[in-house]
């Protein structure tokens, strides 16, 4: 799947390549640089306070489900092969706890937030967009209408955060 997504056969791949781990080490190398951007990137469209929350979390929860969408199915095959090879990457997730607490410093300052706690906020908030966008795209029965479950999500990650919150796209 990798060569023929390449556009190289698999004979090429391996002249570039030790082996199967060397070529899932490189995947999960840009993988995490990639994954770590969208992070950075959606920490400062959530940092931004000339955007309101729920249209920052909003533009975020789109962007999550048009990465995934992008190519869906070697991105499922790479994860599942990926925890064979990097047991690590089933708990880390890259960066995770970072991502966290960095969100959670953002739902400090936001004057629009003010959640109970923020670590747990960023928490709920991280787990509820990425569980909803993983359901919508590999277990959601086809045909689903994302609309009602992107805006649930906003309206949970919203009264999570401490906001009062009318989603404006």
């Amino acid at each position: 799947l990798i060569a023929r997504r390449a556009g190289v056969s698999v004979g090429s791949l391996y002249q570039y390549f030790r082996g199967k781990e060397a070529i899932y080490a490189a995947i999960f190398d840009a993988l995490v640089a990639e994954m770590r951007a969208f992070g950075d990137g959606a920490l400062q469209t959530m940092a931004d306070p000339h955007v309101a929350f729920a249209t920052a979390l909003r533009r975020i929860l789109d962007a999550m489900v048009t990465v995934h969408t992008r190519d869906d199915d070697l991105l499922r095959a790479i994860e599942r092969e990926l925890i064979q090879v990097f047991p690590q990457w089933r708990g880390s997730k890259a960066g995770d706890a970072d991502l966290v607490h960095a969100l959670a410093a953002i739902l400090s300052q936001r004057r629009d937030c003010r959640p109970v706690d923020p670590l747990v906020a960023s928490r709920l908030v991280i787990t509820v967009c990425h569980g909803v966008v993983k359901w919508l795209l590999h277990d959601a029965p086809s045909g689903t209408d994302p609309e009602p479950y992107l805006a649930q999500t906003v309206a949970v990650c919203c009264h999570a955060a401490g906001v009062f919150c009318q989603e404006k796209r």
